[in-house]
């Protein structure tokens, strides 16, 4: 069965294939605690860098 790109992704994505392609951009997580724990960061590491903080979350 031939199936469009989006579905194939996304058929991928639950069979835990590595895919490319799908964003998770826009996702934007605010507390604190679950950004830090996201990459690895000590707590209040967030606060004191916030923007290499997120764009770690964001990458990861």
């Amino acid at each position: 069965m031939i199936f469009t790109e989006n579905v194939q992704l996304a058929l991928d994505t639950l069979k835990k294939i590595s895919t490319e392609g799908i964003s998770t951009g826009f996702i934007h997580i605010m507390e604190h605690s679950v950004i830090e724990r996201h990459v690895n960061a000590q707590a209040g590491e967030y606060v004191n860098n916030l923007h290499g903080v997120y764009v770690k979350t964001l990458q990861n």
